[in-house]
């Protein structure tokens, strides 16, 4: 999505407005969530599970989701997308890291609205020998990317700066074969920090 606004901001800024206006049709016509069955009514959200949804199918992952949530957050739109894009991007590499072939790649989403707060759930499936803890916390197992001082991957450690932003909570918990991430996010307009 990143590279179709760098597009759209190179015709604008070159007064190539009619240029920019087919590229939104384009782009409309290629995200019509009608056709990819993801209608939740919150256009972030919708974009944002249209891109994983193909992602997963790409690389043969099972992905199942449910969502139900308002047409609008108080949360910036951009948090949204670091807390749900990270989750999801975590559970699609845990399962891409999966070589045992009887185990069944999968991703189960849950995305709910309740008591003005967002609730997420993703579920996944995971090879249990990259899984690393450090103190307390289950750590990266990148190797090709940089960690902050806790060992968490650059996505991981930008969703929990994002969930503490609002005063929300998450927890992580390992149960048989299932990696499960559970966040709670007051759904409250903060302003910019």
């Amino acid at each position: 999505m990143l590279n179709h606004l760098v597009a759209l901001d190179g015709y604008l800024a070159n007064r190539r407005c009619r240029e920019a206006l087919e590229y939104i049709h384009k782009l409309n016509d290629e995200l019509d969530f009608s056709k990819r069955g993801i209608i939740s009514g919150n256009m972030v959200v919708d974009a944002l599970l249209s891109n994983r949804k193909s992602r997963t199918a790409e690389k043969g992952i099972e992905f199942e989701y449910e969502v139900m949530v308002p047409g609008k957050f108080k949360i910036d739109d951009m948090d949204i997308c670091i807390i749900l894009g990270n989750a999801l991007d975590n559970a699609i590499e845990a399962c891409q890291r999966l070589t045992d072939e009887q185990m069944k790649k999968r991703i189960v989403l849950e995305v709910k609205y309740k008591r003005d707060s967002v609730l997420i759930e993703v579920k996944n499936s995971y090879d249990l020998s990259t899984i690393k803890k450090r103190n307390g916390r289950y750590v990266s197992s990148k190797r090709y990317q940089e960690k902050d001082e806790l060992g968490t991957g650059t996505g991981t450690g930008n969703m929990e700066e994002v969930i503490e932003k609002y005063g929300g909570v998450y927890q992580t918990d390992l149960q048989e074969e299932v990696f499960v991430l559970k966040m709670m996010i007051p759904d409250i307009n903060i302003g910019s920090y």
